[in-house]
């Protein structure tokens, strides 16, 4: 399972060991104590993530239909579809471009507008 393997590195690098009856959650949750405590950023607990994924998926199909059209996607035009196709506003929308612009999903090719890295297969 690659989760147990960024959950073991994650431990290693905080110097962490599990304890032996120690459930996933309870492991989790120390472990977001620890990087709390010692200010270490924490974007996204695991409950999180499936949550999250749905939600970069929305801003990727909208991306790629306002690309298919338009040849780009602006900004604004790209806020207002996110919020009244899929209830995102603006502060969620510009958090998930963020991550998809830190992972390389998406990139910007002047200020204020956004593309797909690579095009959707089949489009």
């Amino acid at each position: 399972m690659p989760f147990l393997s960024i959950r073991e590195t994650t431990l290693d690098a905080l110097n962490l060991h599990r304890y032996p009856h120690e459930t996933d959650d309870q492991l989790i949750n120390r472990l977001l104590e620890h990087a709390r405590a010692h200010m270490i950023i924490v974007e996204a607990t695991p409950t999180e993530i499936p949550r999250l994924e749905i939600q970069l998926q929305k801003v990727l199909g909208v991306v790629s239909e306002w690309e298919r059209i338009y040849g780009v996607s602006k900004d604004e035009d790209l806020f207002d579809a996110l919020l009244q196709d899929h209830g995102l506003n603006r502060t969620e929308s510009a958090r998930l471009i963020g991550v998809l612009l830190k992972d390389g999903t998406l990139y910007s090719p002047r200020p204020g507008f956004y593309k797909r890295t690579s095009p959707e297969v089949g489009v």
